[in-house]
């Protein structure tokens, strides 16, 4: 494909199709072709860092994400998404650093960042407690409601008096942490 013959435009909504329909290869060309082009463009490098974080490469997908937020502070997802890989990969210090960072409308989001900064400070009841208000209310993002209900349900289960954890019942660091596929709406 000549990629020199598609503006920016053009590039994006392709790959906003390749991620849609799943074809991950041709999303991550399309998106290099754009953060190329456009290193300045901070969705660019959110969706290609998203793509990264999804195929496992983890340390790309934090130096997207990185590089999303350093060109746009206020990009509400890509600072949430990186606080989410910050805390996937163990760092709960990095990862409450960003979620105390996150700015959003959306009550929801911002009752999430919340739930997850409590998380990543190993404060288990009001995570629970700032997931479970977030999930009460109006979900823009379904796949991110879901993500959060079954976070919500693994902490719940963590909480479970130590005799019944002890049968097998997962612990929180098995629960799912999931980088799912809600940067597909956003």
């Amino acid at each position: 494909m000549e990629y020199e013959a598609l503006d920016d435009d053009e590039l994006l909504h392709l790959s906003l199709e390749a991620i849609n329909g799943a074809r991950d290869a041709d999303a991550m060309v399309l998106l290099k072709v754009l953060a190329g082009r456009s290193p300045g463009n901070p969705l660019a490098h959110y969706l290609l860092a998203a793509q990264h974080a999804q195929t496992g490469l983890l340390e790309r997908a934090e130096q997207g994400f990185r590089r999303a937020v350093e060109l746009a502070p206020e990009f509400t997802m890509a600072r949430f998404q990186l606080g989410q890989l910050m805390l996937v990969k163990g760092d709960g210090m990095a990862a409450a650093h960003e979620f105390r960072l996150v700015r959003s409308d959306d009550p929801a989001i911002a009752c999430y960042a919340e739930g997850l900064c409590a998380l990543a400070e190993e404060r288990q009841a009001e995570a629970l407690a700032s997931l479970g208000q977030g999930l009460a209310l109006p979900q823009k993002i379904p796949a991110l409601a879901q993500d959060m209900q079954q976070l919500a349900d693994g902490i719940g289960v963590t909480a479970l008096p130590e005799e019944r954890q002890s049968d097998g019942v997962a612990s929180l660091t098995v629960a799912p942490m999931l980088l799912s596929n809600y940067s597909r709406y956003n």
